[in-house]
């Protein structure tokens, strides 16, 4: 692969291992892999849990060693044998930025204005929704965010919530919304970093 598309590969493989074990596990791609457009989701054929699992075992198959851990090696390797069927850098680099939800240039000023555009009218929308946050209306207004009732919200909770009240994002500064509201950076949203948001922004 060529240094461009390295880059935005290596940047994907150190926000995912946050410990710096140099070892992934099922739980850390989890949390931030999306499935969304995937066309076996979105025909109902398949569950996300079982797109999850189908990507990881490509990790583990012939170049993969099947201990249940993916290296940077076998990730990279994986990437590799992807790349020399895209022919197209851009085409390349946007399909990794919209599954693992990244921004290969982060700085540019046009995102930081799409991101900040975006705060504002999911700020909006709150505000209506809920014109007194006091305690008991936050934690209301998360749990309806929080489908699953797992206590903490996922990118995808936070992106179809989005989409229910009206609002057109990018998948990438949609991302970097969720990254202000996660505050711990584990991979999810709970409600004390949820409040503590809305708080500062309102």
């Amino acid at each position: 692969m060529n240094e461009r598309r390295t880059a935005i590969l290596e940047k994907v493989y150190h926000i995912l291992d946050r410990d710096g074990s140099g070892k992934l596990t099922a739980a850390d791609i989890e949390k931030i892999y999306t499935v969304d457009k995937h066309k076996d989701f979105v025909s109902g054929k398949k569950t996300k849990q079982e797109l999850l699992m189908e990507f990881l075992n490509n990790f583990e198959g012939a170049a993969g060693n099947k201990d249940g851990f993916i290296t940077k090696e076998e990730f990279m390797d994986y990437y590799n044998d992807l790349s020399m069927v895209i022919p197209n850098d851009d085409y390349f680099v946007g399909l990794i930025e919209s599954v693992w939800m990244v921004c290969e240039k982060e700085d540019s000023v046009t995102d930081k204005e799409q991101v900040n555009a975006l705060v504002t009218k999911l700020m909006k929308k709150f505000k209506e929704l809920v014109p007194v946050l006091d305690a008991n209306m936050m934690e209301k207004l998360f749990k309806e965010f929080n489908k699953s009732h797992s206590g903490s919200i996922t990118i995808d909770e936070m992106a179809s919530m989005i989409s229910k009240l009206g609002i057109l994002a990018e998948r990438k500064h949609l991302t970097e919304v969720f990254k202000k509201f996660d505050a711990n950076k584990s991979g999810t949203i709970e409600l004390d970093e949820f409040a503590a948001f809305i708080k500062s922004s309102s």
